[in-house]
């Protein structure tokens, strides 16, 4: 089993290249764009059950989106030591997007181990953010919805990550049961077509 163990130094290099992957998907197709990432608390963030689960998340949404004939403009795939990545742009209203990314986040087995962001483009009001020029994640409360619940008790997110409440090894439990139970709606998970499992985004158009 290939094993990923992040450090800063990777992290803080697939965060930059995930903001430049976003800014060439923008560029071409404009606002907004769907990213799909997994929860993954402590430093192992990549192996082969994490990318069969992202792959089994990546052909959820393209059979979703076709069905609610949202067009899929181009997605891009990276795997590497800080986990699968996955961005789409998609043409369709934010609101929209988010919907249905929320849907499947509640829906899809092991979903809470998902982190699917609908992202819009900085305005003039928001804050450092926009300075920066960084896109920004639409937020759950567009819809009226809370945030997601902790990953080990189902409790508040917030009041568990402020107050440490659980371990590294209760956290690291919690992704593997998730995964498992993701996995386990599959007999053969594999590999959805078109996508690549190397270390740098690679692109699939679909206009």
């Amino acid at each position: 089993m290939r094993l990923g163990l992040a450090s800063l130094e990777a992290v803080l290099a697939a965060r930059d290249a995930r903001l430049a992957a976003q800014q060439v998907l923008a560029a071409r197709h404009g606002w907004p764009l769907l990213s799909l990432t997994l929860v993954s608390p402590g430093p192992l963030k990549d192996d082969e059950r994490r990318r069969a689960f992202m792959d089994l998340a990546e052909a959820r949404f393209a059979l979703a989106l076709e069905a609610s004939s949202l067009p899929v403009l181009e997605r891009l795939r990276r795997d590497g030591p800080t986990g699968p990545e996955s961005l789409w742009a998609v043409r369709a209203t934010p609101l929209a997007l988010k919907a249905l990314a929320v849907a499947i986040e509640e829906v899809l087995p092991g979903g809470r181990l998902l982190d699917a962001d609908v992202l819009v483009a900085p305005t003039p009001l928001s804050g450092d953010t926009a300075a920066a020029g960084l896109p920004e994640p639409l937020p759950r409360s567009a819809l009226g919805l809370a945030l997601r619940p902790c990953l080990v008790c189902g409790e508040d997110l917030r009041a568990c990550m402020a107050g440490r409440v659980h371990t590294p090894t209760e956290l690291a439990e919690a992704v593997d049961r998730l995964l498992g139970l993701g996995l386990g709606e599959a007999e053969n998970p594999g590999a959805i077509p078109g996508m690549n499992s190397g270390h740098t985004f690679s692109s699939k158009s679909q206009a």
